[in-house]
């Protein structure tokens, strides 16, 4: 591999080698001559030897254009190059071209693209440049410093050299030759004529000729040089200020917009919030009355499916497995747990133990849950089981809503209401995103803390979903804007630029967003208008929900003196209302009997019960939707009859019997 590189090595060097074989300038000549002006002529004779190649059509000449001194790019003055080839006036292609490393030059290609060259031919190079002078290291100097032989030529030089002719007010004696170092061998012909002989130089080498001389002979000096240039630099300097300041104000007058127009969103927000929170019966969100009556025991005559339906207004998993609950405390299935965690559900008999009478969705349960067999391990269940128990319990949560209706519970099918009020709040929501997007395209200075947003909208949505109060639900974005803006000013969370106070989150256009969300999927949430019927056993089942919650211990002492199962009579309301833990430490706290329908952990039991729901899966929402709206389905005290759930619910009893 190395013996092919090398050769690979050899042979390009040669061709290149071959490419320029012969090439060579024999003289390069350059006449300076300094004018009483300041300004520099010069004249440039070069013999260009081509030798034997027969494919060059000219030569090309780079003559630079600017110069950094004293942290200005100063340019050279030089409007136009005049050429001659061989003492013949010849057309020249000029153009201006940019390197980042040296600055602008000026490029120019002496020959014709119809003709090529061979052997020796002269080309002269005309041209001026009237502000060649620039300051010199030394107070009141000037400093003449030029290009004489250009350094890119990729040919040598055998022989060059340099004539400087000096303009009346300057001589020898006022002048000082400087670099390079040596200086080449000089000859001055006189006074005001210097002749400068480079040794011969390789390719790409050339000489500068630098000269210092006092900066009052002329009728310029190099200070004048960099005026304009220091003036242009001063110029673009104020432009720059301009435009920021001008940038500035802008930013701060689209600043104010952005937060008069948020302003005005949040007044109208807090405007429309007003009317809608007075009329807010309307969706079904009654107003709460100032004191709670404290309920000791369930309604009368209602199951917990009925009850879970109406403290909610929604028919879900959760609800279930508190009614299987019910059922092995009302004697007609037990639990026993296996090994490996899962639960069996056996049916119990009548001649097993005492039987406290079913509501009809209570037996529609227990028939959906054993339709297929007197024992129920749904973990280990074939998938068909699972299937059918699924489309039975979603039938059975449908048929919920049609019984609240006929019952007088409910002014509507709450389904049917709730699902209206989405579409409202859906529409609510993507209208105020999308003027939220609106204000961010016409006032984009405060979006920049969009994505810190995260940290509030997260929150937000998670509160809107969960079973809290109102203002609950306010106070958790208003708490997560705050924790955000002190973790931004802390430096907690990076920031890049000037942190953000708290006005810019508040009054950023996206902010009264987060609430309309909010306001739009709590409304959603708890909608659907119960009838003052429903109202008021929703009141008891909130009166017990308070005691199951804040009961004492000696309370329940006292009244397990009386019921040694109290505590088996509430555990299903307990899952209903979220304080399962709190009751199942009961137990044990308070040396409580275990219930006799279950074997197994009592801390498990719970556990054990939700998993039960969560080994069949929910029916699809068409499916769902397709069940709430039939009506040829009956539930019966015997028996589940198949087929899609009646419009009128299809229950018979479970009124309310005085909820006062």
């Amino acid at each position: 591999m190395v013996r092919y590189f090398s050769l690979l090595l050899f042979v390009l060097l040669t061709l290149n080698s071959r490419g320029m074989a012969g090439e060579q300038i024999l003289r390069y000549e350059t006449n300076l001559t300094l004018e009483t002006s300041g300004g520099l002529q010069i004249v440039e004779t070069i013999d260009y030897d081509f030798a034997d190649r027969s494919d060059r059509h000219g030569i090309f000449r780079d003559i630079p254009l600017q110069k950094q001194i004293n942290g200005l790019t100063v340019t050279w003055d030089i409007p136009t190059v005049s050429v001659r080839i061989d003492g013949q006036w010849a057309l020249t292609h000029l153009d201006i071209r940019d390197n980042p490393t040296v600055g602008k030059y000026l490029h120019l290609r002496i020959g014709s693209a119809s003709r090529t060259v061979t052997g020796v031919h002269r080309y002269t190079l005309l041209y001026r440049c009237s502000n060649p002078l620039i300051p010199a290291d030394a107070p009141g100097q000037d400093r003449l410093h030029w290009n004489a032989i250009g350094d890119q030529w990729a040919v040598p030089i055998r022989h060059a050299v340099v004539h400087l002719s000096l303009p009346t007010p300057l001589d020898r004696s006022r002048v000082t030759l400087r670099k390079p170092t040596p200086i080449p061998p000089t000859a001055w012909e006189d006074p005001r004529h210097l002749t400068v002989t480079p040794p011969p130089l390789l390719p790409y080498q050339g000489y500068d000729l630098l000269l210092e001389f006092p900066d009052n002979r002329l009728a310029t000096n190099g200070t004048a040089t960099l005026r304009p240039f220091q003036k242009q630099r001063e110029q673009l300097a104020a432009a720059r200020i301009r435009r920021e300041t001008m940038w500035r104000m802008e930013e701060h007058r689209r600043e104010a917009a952005a937060r008069q127009m948020s302003l005005i969103v949040w007044i109208v927000l807090i405007l429309l919030s007003l009317p809608a929170w007075r009329h807010r019966n309307r969706i079904g969100i009654p107003k709460d009355p100032a004191s709670l009556v404290i309920r000791y025991t369930p309604p009368p005559g209602l199951s917990v499916l009925q009850s879970g339906l109406l403290i909610d207004k929604s028919a879900d998993r959760d609800d279930i497995g508190a009614a299987i609950l019910e059922l092995g405390q009302k004697g007609y299935l037990t639990f026993k747990e296996q090994k490996g965690g899962t639960t069996l559900l056996q049916k119990a008999h009548p001649t097993q133990t005492s039987l406290l009478p079913l509501t009809e969705d209570q037996h529609a349960l227990l028939d959906a849950l054993f339709a297929d067999g007197e024992r129920l391990d749904l973990t280990n269940a074939p998938t068909p089981r699972k299937a059918k128990l699924a489309q039975r319990i979603t039938s059975l949560n449908a048929a919920l809503y049609g019984w609240a209706q006929t019952q007088g519970y409910a002014v509507s099918h709450l389904n049917h209401f709730r699902a209206r009020v989405f579409r409202v709040a859906l529409g609510v929501i993507l209208l105020a995103w999308g003027l939220g997007f609106l204000l961010n395209n016409l006032f984009p200075v405060l979006t920049s803390v969009l994505p810190y947003y995260g940290y509030v909208l997260a929150p937000t949505l998670i509160a809107a979903f969960l079973d809290l109060r109102l203002r609950t639900k306010l106070l958790i974005p208003l708490t997560s804007t705050l924790l955000l803006a002190g973790a931004l000013s802390l430096g907690w969370i990076g920031y890049p630029g000037e942190t953000p106070t708290l006005s810019d989150l508040f009054l950023n256009p996206f902010a009264p967003v987060l609430y309309i969300t909010l306001l739009a999927l709590h409304a959603w949430r708890v909608s659907g208008h119960l009838t003052p019927k429903g109202l008021e056993t929703v009141r008891w089942l909130q009166g017990l929900k308070h005691f199951i919650a804040h009961v004492k211990e000696d309370e329940l002492r006292r009244r397990l003196k009386d019921d040694p199962h109290a505590l088996d009579t509430l555990l299903p309301y307990a899952i209903l209302f979220g304080q399962v833990h709190h009751w199942i430490h009961l137990y044990d706290t308070l040396d409580a009997p275990h219930p006799i329908w279950y074997t197994g952990e009592i801390d498990t039991l719970v556990s054990n019960t939700f998993a039960l729901t969560q080994d069949w899966q929910p029916s699809s929402p068409s499916h769902r939707h397709t069940a709430s709206k039939s009506g040829s389905s009956r539930y019966s005290a015997g028996g589940y009859s198949s087929g899609s759930v009646s419009g009128s619910g299809g229950y018979g009893g479970g009124s309310n019997g005085g909820a006062g």
